[in-house]
């Protein structure tokens, strides 16, 4: 585990490939997680990613400056660990999509452009998953189909606990279920998936005008959605 104020104490760093995967040893030692597993990722630009980020330390450890290495080490630790429970969350996403509540009749404008930027995505969903969901004007609740939540239950499970914590992480942030499954699907970039899914608080934005607290937390949710971007990106990449 890595403590505040940790020194550096090792001298070389190496890339380890065997039977598990990819991992990095430290001096020899394969490196492990904060609950003690051993780290082993699936593709080799990851393991790069991990490697060049334990190398450019100098004299202090700092977690928050290795976001592949912390992020890999979640996946082993906390996703793996709990996955049916997490796809149960996701699933509960699913049901509650954010894309199919509407603006009510009274504000036309928005929902104009609710229905531009967002029908498209119902319909790929349906197109190409064969998966139906209904919507509703307002904030009475809408339930979806026993069929379609099987459907979004399959397309969950498709998924390893690598992917998985991108697809979980990304619906957390965006509260939709299918514009993340467009991001994982790369249907969409980071930036596009923000704007999606954010689109009522942006149209609200472009109407009244931006807070700085709107605007702090605007801009967190954009750099984590680019962070998970940049961590699926070493996940698909080709072991070269």
């Amino acid at each position: 585990m890595i403590k505040k104020q940790m020194k550096r104490f090792y001298n070389e760093v190496a890339l380890i490939a065997d039977e598990t995967g990819f991992g990095v040893s430290l001096d020899g030692r394969r490196l492990k997680t904060p609950a003690g597993a051993e780290l082993s990722v699936p593709t080799r630009p990851l393991a790069l990613a991990i490697m060049d980020e334990w190398e450019r330390v100098d004299e202090q450890i700092d977690a928050s400056l290795m976001p592949y290495f912390s992020a890999s080490a979640t996946v082993i630790d906390r996703v793996f660990t709990q996955m049916p429970a997490l796809q149960a969350e996701l699933l509960e996403y699913a049901k509650a999509e954010l894309i199919c509540y509407r603006a009510s009749q009274d504000e036309a404008e928005l929902a104009e452009f609710q229905s531009q930027q967002w029908d498209k995505w119902l319909a790929w969903m349906q197109q190409d998953h064969q998966i139906s969901f209904c919507c509703t004007h307002g904030i009475m609740p809408v339930a979806q189909s026993a069929d379609t939540a099987e459907k979004c239950a399959i397309l969950i499970g498709q998924y390893d606990g690598w992917l998985l914590s991108c697809l979980y992480r990304a619906v957390q942030l965006t509260s939709s279920f299918i514009l993340s499954y467009a991001f994982l699907e790369n249907k969409l970039d980071a930036d596009s998936l923000f704007d999606a899914s954010c689109l009522d608080e942006l149209f609200q934005n472009r109407k009244w005008g931006l807070d700085f607290e709107a605007e702090t937390r605007q801009n967190n949710i954009k750099a984590e959605l680019s962070d998970i971007e940049a961590f699926l990106k070493l996940l698909i990449a080709e072991n070269r």
